[in-house]
């Protein structure tokens, strides 16, 4: 049986990525596109596989996530590199703030906490569901209030969302005990 022509240039990039390891850059110039042209070809499929057995062989995740992402972003040949970063990146903005403001920033509500750390590809299951504790005031079913989204490390801008509340009826509106 021949050898597919694709296995040909895996060979070729395995062999040429070993060889830069001890011989001079300058001595394999002009080859560098033996080793794009493999990751970047149409064959996706059969080089995620092979990397997908070398990520398991080799426990490359577990040894990836000790690294920062500065050190991980410039590596594309191994999909849980990309894994890893996304992880990193959301367990940093994860944690968060989420209350009630006026138009004015005037805070009205208690602050509720949510960690996003669901893993779902389902987006249903990575539903949150927050009750809040409004201030005793008057709201306006017309006035403008935001919801706040705050990082609870102040890394990032809160994000505010505006929101209608609508409010049936106060609780200092009817005194039914009196």
């Amino acid at each position: 049986m021949e050898e597919e022509p694709d296995l040909g240039r895996l060979a070729i990039h395995l062999l040429l990525t070993a060889a830069t390891r001890t011989m001079r850059q300058e001595y394999l110039a002009g080859l560098d596109g033996f080793i794009s042209e493999w990751l970047h070809s149409d064959n996706i499929p059969q080089l995620y596989d092979v990397a997908r057995y070398v990520e398991d062989e080799a426990r490359l995740y577990q040894r990836f996530e000790k690294l920062t992402v500065e050190d991980l972003v410039g590596t594309e040949c191994f999909p849980c590199i990309n894994e890893v970063i996304l992880t990193k990146l959301m367990t940093e903005i994860s944690d968060h703030q989420v209350y009630f403001t006026d138009e004015d920033g005037k805070q009205i509500s208690d602050i509720q906490k949510i960690i996003a750390d669901k893993t779902s590809d389902n987006g249903a299951e990575r539903t949150f569901r927050c009750q809040f504790n409004l201030k005793s005031l008057k709201y306006s079913n017309t006035a403008t209030y935001y919801l706040v989204i705050a990082d609870e490390q102040g890394l990032q801008m809160p994000q505010r969302e505006p929101f209608q509340i609508d409010i049936a009826f106060a609780v200092d509106e009817f005194d039914f005990f009196s």
